[in-house]
């Protein structure tokens, strides 16, 4: 192949056409590629530079370091040293980059191989513990690499903790663990440093994600719908609100050796009526992801006052699951229907509204800090009215306006909702002319038209401003590269 300069070949290296490479095996070519440039300039600028000879072993040295050993999940430790005690981190990636869990823990340590020891054994028991069983261990220290694999401790003062970590990595026989460098172990060292420069032992960070199960959509929300927040879905009727929560409903149920699943149940709370009961079977029998209907408990609320009252009977349904998997997502579908018909435009009704806005979102907030659950709320749009720069138009989130079915529409219940929600995604349908009808006797205009739909991303903190476009089917909600 010829290429036109240093640039093109990047290009092709990151993103290759017109190979048979598809789908994982793109993505390990494309991140090994990236390696590969990124190896490949540092020494082209240290030659430049610094007058240094590259050292073309150390350059194919590079797949043994980046390519082949990321897996569902990826544990990376490190520990720092002070005094006698190792300040140990653990940092929890998935196969696309986005951080699973990360927390910080403080150990006796006799020293520095102590310490390292230490943080890989705390990866070990971490791995068991959440059943990640398609997973991969790395650590910096090649003290503790090399000694694992022969089945021999370096230091005798830290062999019983040694032992104790070649019996939990027998139990592991898929679980691979692997040295790496300083440089590529970096978020963890960072990690263990800051804990220990600022004396914080025993931080805690789990993100736990419900995937759509569609590896389109789950790309583009970065592993899936997080717990512990709110997100919002907004849109005209007839554009998938509900099909988003019915497949969410039944994605939650997967076991955890499904990465990224919680092994839970739902509670879906519906303010519209009636509940789709006959869609929801459909999902369970023609979706891939399979499911079971008995395990998302329905729930009618027809008020706001409705709802907020009953939220304490929530926490207790949330906190009695013995004899049922734990709820792992509550669906509010939808929030609008609780609010558009019972109150007037009136400054007493306006201010009653958004009282009653934040105590519901309130308690839906601890909820999902509580008991590390995905608050997923449907919203309804309207017509938008007025001037771009009048206070109608005024802009939250990554777009200036939003058009669903050739309309420009904003979300329903204004600004003091907006701050109620930690992320909100925007759901559109136009339709679009293909061309013209074979015969258009009884065809209307004659014309031929199919209907587009899009998934934004209005905000979000951990999304950048982005789109993908969807289907709905029988199966379910897909997402579709165009």
């Amino acid at each position: 192949m010829a290429f036109d300069d240093n640039l093109d070949l990047v290009k092709w290296l990151v993103n290759p056409w017109g190979t048979p490479l598809s789908g994982s095996d793109i993505a390990k070519f494309s991140t090994y590629a990236i390696s590969l440039c990124f190896v490949m300039w540092r020494a082209r600028n240290s030659a430049f530079h610094e007058g240094h000879s590259p050292q073309g072993q150390a350059l194919l040295q590079v797949e043994d370091i980046w390519g082949g050993h990321w897996t569902d999940v990826n544990v990376f430790v490190d520990a720092a040293i002070r005094g006698d005690f190792g300040i140990i981190a653990i940092l929890v990636l998935d196969r696309s980059g986005v951080m699973i869990e990360a927390a910080t823990a403080k150990r006796k340590a006799s020293s520095p191989f102590a310490a390292e020891l230490e943080a890989f054994h705390w990866g070990c028991c971490r791995i068991l513990q959440s059943g990640w069983h398609n997973a991969s261990l790395f650590s910096d220290c090649q003290q503790v690499v090399k000694g694992l694999a022969a089945g021999f401790s370096p230091e005798w003062r830290a062999r019983a903790l040694f032992d104790d970590t070649l019996n939990l990595l027998n139990q592991m026989p898929s679980c691979h663990y692997h040295w790496i460098p300083r440089r590529s172990n970096s978020g963890a060292h960072n990690l263990a440093a800051w804990a220990a420069s600022c004396s914080s032992f025993n931080l805690s960070i789990t993100t736990h994600k419900i995937p759509l199960g569609c590896p389109i959509f789950d790309t583009f929300l970065r592993g899936g719908i997080p717990c512990n927040s709110i997100t919002e879905l907004v849109a005209e009727s007839g554009c998938g609100k509900t099909q988003f929560c019915l497949q969410l409903a039944l994605s939650a149920q997967l076991p955890l050796n499904h990465h990224g699943r919680l092994s839970g149940s739902s509670l879906y709370i519906h303010t519209e009526f009636p509940f789709p009961f006959r869609r929801l079977q459909q999902l369970c029998l023609d979706s891939p992801i399979g499911g079971n209907s008995d395990n998302i408990f329905v729930h009618a609320a027809h008020s706001a006052e409705q709802l907020l009252d009953e939220m304490p009977k929530i926490e207790s349904f949330l906190v009695d699951s013995q004899s049922r998997l734990p709820i792992r997502l509550i669906v509010v579908d939808s929030i609008a229907a609780l609010f558009r018909s019972e109150f007037d435009n009136t400054p007493s009704d306006l201010k009653q509204r958004s009282s009653l806005f934040f105590k519901i979102s309130g308690q839906l907030k601890l909820l999902a800090k509580r008991f590390n659950v995905a608050v997923v709320v449907t919203n309804q749009v309207v017509d938008f009215m007025g001037e771009s720069g009048s206070l109608n138009g005024l802009r939250i989130g990554n777009l200036g306006s939003l058009y669903s079915s050739g309309r420009r529409v904003c979300p329903a219940l204004g600004i003091a909702w907006a701050n109620c929600v930690n992320s909100r995604l925007f759901l559109s349908r136009n339709e679009e002319v293909i061309g013209a009808e074979i015969s258009s006797e009884n065809a209307g205009d004659g014309l031929c038209r199919r209907t587009r739909r899009r998934l934004y991303v209005l905000f979000a903190p951990h999304l950048p401003e982005s789109s993908t476009e969807f289907v709905i089917r029988r199966e379910g909600v897909f997402g579709v590269n165009r």
